[in-house]
């Protein structure tokens, strides 16, 4: 470590720069398989969508209790649980058997430190072209830096069947969600020798992603604005409700405006117990507002994707 490289401590968890973190990445699927090994330069098919990660995560080895309390997801042992237990089974349980499952289910040895991830690249599809150069849309899930006070957790478009070969017919089969962890098994980052040759089809040979869901778009734009409506899904103890999804279930990020509830924008506003009042910004609105739209307009890749 150089006295030039920027560095945050955060309770244990070293958040690195972004732009060293960047500097070589692991090409995450051929089609859509892992392959973590893989040092990505280019896109062989420039119609296929295509994930990366760098080669050396943000952190490594960090217990899984320490990144929950860091990061504010006590849900994710439980979610990465679930989400180990549906891969074990290749089928979606039914809720009480699940649940069954879940009170005599502890985490595997190697789930109990993980590798961690600031952000992760998509290079998106050519559609409708065979020529020309893919965008690379960054997808960011990180604590606040020393070059940015404010935690970046971006929200996103998942796509649940994400193997389906099936055309995407807009926003069909997809669901928002706003990605707070990017992560995987401490065993695939370890540098010792063979580490790297861990089976993709194995869990610990994946990078994963842990996601707050927000509402299913409902099946037709609102009239006037032709924006989709959606809100931030809550359990009843108020908690957002998440999910261990593969990384490669990202298809790409999405860009969401707060939903008004007045004429004016200042309607948004929180006024507190003691008078004052938290001003909704760009910044805070994914932590204190709950009803979105789809900005479907943001740009060309959205419209098209929404449309």
């Amino acid at each position: 470590m150089t006295g030039s490289e920027e560095e945050q401590q955060h309770g244990g968890i070293i958040d690195v720069d972004s732009e060293r973190e960047a500097t070589d990445l692991h090409s995450l699927v051929q089609s859509t398989e892992i392959v973590p090994i893989t040092k990505s330069t280019q896109i062989s098919k420039p119609t296929e969508k295509s994930h990366a990660v760098a080669t050396r995560p943000q952190s490594s080895r960090q217990p899984i209790q320490d990144i929950m309390r860091i990061y504010g997801i006590p849900q994710l042992e439980d979610a990465l649980k679930i989400f180990l237990i549906q891969s074990e089974t290749k089928a979606l349980l039914p809720t009480n058997t699940l649940h069954a499952r879940l009170q005599n289910f502890s985490l595997p040895s190697g789930w109990l430190h993980l590798s961690v991830w600031s952000h992760c690249m998509i290079i998106m599809p050519l559609v409708g072209f065979e020529e020309g150069v893919p965008e690379k849309r960054s997808v960011l899930a990180r604590l606040k830096t020393k070059g940015d006070p404010n935690p970046r957790f971006q929200t996103v478009l998942i796509d649940s069947e994400v193997d389906d070969p099936n055309p995407q017919d807009g926003l069909h089969g997809l669901r928002v969600a706003q990605v707070k962890l990017i992560f995987s098994s401490h065993l695939l980052t370890r540098r010792e020798k063979g580490s790297a040759d861990i089976p993709t089809s194995q869990s610990t040979g994946k990078v994963l992603a842990y996601v707050e869901w927000f509402s299913k778009p409902p099946n037709e734009a609102h009239q006037d604005m032709q924006m989709y409506a959606v809100s931030r899904l809550r359990s009843r103890d108020g908690r957002p409700r998440g999910g261990v999804v593969p990384l490669t279930s990202i298809v790409q990020p999405c860009y969401l405006l707060p939903r008004f509830k007045g004429r004016n924008a200042t309607a948004l506003d929180i006024r507190n117990s003691d008078g004052t009042v938290t001003q909704i910004t760009g910044d805070n609105c994914l932590d204190l507002v709950d009803d979105f739209w789809i900005n479907s307009f943001q740009d060309q890749l959205t419209y098209q994707t929404v449309f």
